[in-house]
């Protein structure tokens, strides 16, 4: 079955990839050939290695997001994982 759409060259930042929504969410991104920035409270273990299998790489960050203050850090962990500076991509300012 052939994804949706092509997400090759492209990394995509999901949160709750432990299970439910956002590990499906994580899976499907890899799926379409993104390669992906964890974030949560604990490793996700299961989500990187099925991202792995994909053929996809994968990254995890910790962070509680039950408050904004890790947000402004979060976002310059995933974009060091990511190998840029956010130059062509759109960030909102939080």
């Amino acid at each position: 079955m052939s994804a949706a759409f092509d997400l090759t060259g492209k990394v995509a930042l999901v949160t709750g990839a432990n299970g439910g929504i956002g590990q499906g969410i994580a899976l499907a991104l890899a799926g379409a050939g993104a390669d992906v920035v964890a974030v949560g409270r604990s490793e996700p273990r299961e989500t990187l290695l099925g991202i792995g299998k994909l053929g996809r790489k994968s990254t995890f960050i910790s962070a509680d997001l039950g408050t904004s203050e890790p947000v402004e850090r979060l976002v310059t962990e995933a974009l060091a994982a990511a190998g840029t500076s956010g130059g062509g991509h759109f960030w909102a300012q939080i």
